[in-house]
Formats: C-alpha cells, sequence, structure tokens
C-alpha cells in the first residue's frame, strides 16, 4: 500500500537541520548524562566496597525495578500491537473495496463511452466528416464533428456555451 504524505507540512527545521549552538547543546546533554553515570558507577562501587550487604539489596532493587518497567512496557506494547494489527486489516480490507468499486465504476463508465462512440460512429457515417468543418455561429471552429458531439455529449456544460444556431447547424449535420 502506499501512502503519500505531505512532509512539507511537517517539516520542523530544529528537528532536521543543527546548527553549531544546537550540536554544542546536544553534546552538552550528552556529557551531563555520561557525568551523572560515572558518579553513579563509582558511587556504587565505593558502596560496594564498604557495605557489601546494603549495595546488594541496592543493586537487587534496582535490577526488579527495571525487570517491572520492561514487563510493563512489553504488556502495554501488546495492546497496542494488537490495535496496530487490527487498525492495518481494516485498512487493507477498505483499500481492496475502495479498488474494487473503482474497478466497477470504470467499467460502467467504458460501457458507456463505448455506447457514445458506437452513436457517434453511427451519426458519422450518417451525415460524413465534410459537414463537421462548418463554423458554428458563436465562433467556434470544429475539426471534426466527432469532437462536438462528444463535447455536447459528455460534458453538458460545453451545450450551455453553443448558441441555438450553433445546435441547429449541428442537427443538420
Amino acid at each position: 500500500m502506499t501512502v503519500i504524505i505531505d512532509r512539507n507540512a511537517e517539516y520542523d527545521p530544529l528537528v532536521y537541520e543543527n546548527t553549531w549552538g544546537n550540536l554544542g547543546a546536544i553534546f552538552g546533554m550528552f556529557m551531563l548524562f555520561y557525568f551523572v553515570q560515572a558518579f553513579h558507577w563509582w558511587a556504587n562501587f565505593a558502596v560496594g566496597i564498604h557495605a557489601s550487604e546494603v549495595s546488594t539489596i541496592y543493586n537487587l532493587c534496582i535490577f526488579a525495578t527495571a525487570v517491572i518497567i520492561i514487563g510493563f512496557m512489553l504488556w502495554t506494547g501488546s495492546f497496542v500491537n494488537e490495535k496496530v494489527i487490527t487498525h492495518d486489516y481494516y485498512e487493507e480490507k477498505i483499500s481492496e473495496w475502495r479498488i474494487i468499486l473503482q474497478e466497477e465504476q470504470n467499467k460502467k463508465i467504458s460501457k458507456e463511452a463505448a455506447a457514445r462512440k458506437k452513436s457517434l460512429d453511427e451519426v458519422e457515417a450518417a451525415f460524413g466528416v465534410e459537414a463537421a468543418k462548418r463554423k458554428l455561429s458563436n465562433g467556434y471552429e470544429v475539426a471534426d464533428a466527432r469532437l462536438t458531439l462528444v463535447s455536447l455529449q459528455v460534458l453538458p456544460c460545453v451545450a450551455t456555451e453553443v448558441s441555438l444556431e450553433g445546435l441547429s447547424l449541428l442537427r443538420e449535420l
């Protein structure tokens, strides 16, 4: 399935383009994060040397908290994945139905066009192509009777622009 997205509407230069100041801020936040992590592990090491039992309890609590948080993320993610799978399924079914309806509409339009072409061929056979080279009273010169007749049959709005004298001229064709 192809989805066309207008990227200009959601383009944010602060996200996709970096300045030297922005790069400095990113680098500074990384350094702050790693400084805090280094201080944490140094403190953890120091507690492990001086109070092994406290360090063991602390590390087991951190491990249990991490397992609980990761388990919660997996549990909530399973519901989200289920909704996404259901959404994708219905999106695919809707797309299939749109394609089927479009094909049916195209078949209907082709049948109508074939019927119009047949009637135009009959008119052309009866009156000839030479009559089509006349000038209509509203100033449009028609090179082919088929073009005029198609424009009158397929696009009714064109018929409103043709004068009554032009219509009578077409009837003579």
